[in-house]
Order: C-alpha cells, then sequence, then structure tokens
C-alpha cells in the first residue's frame, strides 16, 4: 500500500476512503456549482424583467454561466 493512502487510513480510523472522501468533495463542488448557477439565472431573469439589462445581455450571461458550468463540472471530476 501506498505510505500515503497508509497514513490517510490510519488517521481515518478506517471511517473513510480516499474514495469516498474524493466523491463527498466532488459531490458538494457539484452541487455549490449548480446553486451557483441557478442563481445567475434567476439573478439574471430578473434583471431583464426591470428592464435593467437587455435580451441579448441576459442570453451572454446564460451562455457564459453555462459555459463555466461545464468547466467547472469537468475540473470537479478530473
Amino acid at each position: 500500500m501506498n505510505p500515503v493512502l497508509a497514513w490517510f487510513d490510519e488517521g481515518a480510523a478506517g471511517f473513510l476512503t480516499a474514495a469516498s472522501l474524493s466523491l463527498a468533495i466532488q459531490l458538494i463542488g457539484c452541487a455549490i456549482a449548480i446553486t451557483y448557477l441557478a442563481w445567475v439565472w434567476v439573478a439574471a431573469y430578473t434583471e431583464w424583467g426591470n428592464e435593467d439589462i437587455r435580451s441579448g445581455e441576459m442570453f451572454v450571461i446564460w451562455c457564459r454561466s453555462i459555459v463555466a458550468l461545464m468547466v467547472l463540472l469537468y475540473l470537479f471530476t478530473i
């Protein structure tokens, strides 16, 4: 066994494995990223409804947020 994994297993007392901890971090990170995306969409829609931004600007915000989400989800699953 790799010494680093052995140290981790000893410190976690066998309760957590590195794979389950990595999965937990990925799930929490993805949930935060998707929640942020929903907030950006609602904020852009609200600003559009208040006529603070035009529909083209809202479309650009939505497209940029989708690209950012794809990059973040890729980085979380590496």
